[in-house]
């Protein structure tokens, strides 16, 4: 693969080379002649083909999984987070040691211990990791599902983009089956702080406990605002807005 570097922007094949437009800029490739049916037959591509059915599955996987949270990592997240969370998913499918290789699927993964740990922490927005914005321990109650924060001091606890004035902190609470792709999804109320505001204590609970069966998943999100003329102005691209999974169970 090459990169494109020329005052003309090419697209489209000429003589055998491709010329698009991906996240990494204008890029170069050869054109193959390998058509689809002699890929899914031919026995030299057999690992290929397996591991395509698995990339797909754990592509598909993941689609359900960022669909579940959509209106909620909607301004907290960054331009990758599909294919991320496609990879993650790719990991915990490799977690599923009762499938034949090319057969693998999260669902069968999803409960080890590895594959908890490898969610629990992940980044929504790896421009702004949770852990380099949020410096204050907070608690879990498995019983109520809230996530409580005890004696947060918005001018140490809490790294405050230049320009911002204004914070709301809210959570997300999910239950879904990778197998049958059934989730439900629910948010708690906001605690919104202001920069100046002295140290405080909230809890996120929500109305309604998530239910059904599967793997359970708590998430907290930070949402950065600036203050003009009494009103609050969300940062246009979210580019400061962390959001993490913080819990696996």
């Amino acid at each position: 693969m090459a990169k494109q570097e020329s005052i003309f922007i090419l697209k489209g094949t000429i003589g055998g080379v491709t010329f698009y437009k991906s996240t990494d800029g204008y890029l170069a490739k050869e054109k193959t002649s390998l058509g689809g049916e002699r890929f899914k037959s031919d026995p030299r591509f057999a690992r290929s083909l397996e591991n395509w059915e698995e990339f797909k599955r754990s592509a598909l996987v993941g689609k359900v999984f960022k669909d579940a949270i959509k209106p909620f990592i909607k301004n907290a997240s960054d331009s990758r987070v599909t294919g991320r969370i496609t990879q993650l998913m790719s990991r915990i499918l490799k977690e599923d040691f009762v499938s034949i290789r090319g057969q693998r699927h999260p669902a069968n993964g999803i409960n080890s211990i590895a594959s908890k740990h490898l969610l629990k922490g992940f980044n929504f927005n790896k421009n702004a990791i949770l852990s380099s914005v949020l410096k204050k321990t907070f608690f879990i109650d498995p019983t109520s599902d809230a996530i409580n924060i005890t004696s947060l001091n918005p001018t140490s606890d809490i790294e405050f983009p230049p320009g911002a004035s204004h914070l709301k902190i809210s959570a997300g609470i999910l239950v879904i089956d990778l197998a049958t792709k059934i989730f439900d999804f629910q948010q708690t109320n906001l605690i919104n702080i202001e920069k100046t505001d002295p140290p405080l204590t909230g809890n996120l609970t929500p109305a309604i406990p998530p239910n059904g069966l599967g793997v359970k998943m708590y998430l907290l999100k930070l949402e950065f605002y600036q203050e003009v003329n009494g009103l609050l102005y969300s940062f246009e691209n979210g580019g400061f807005n962390a959001m993490e999974i913080v819990e696996v169970s």
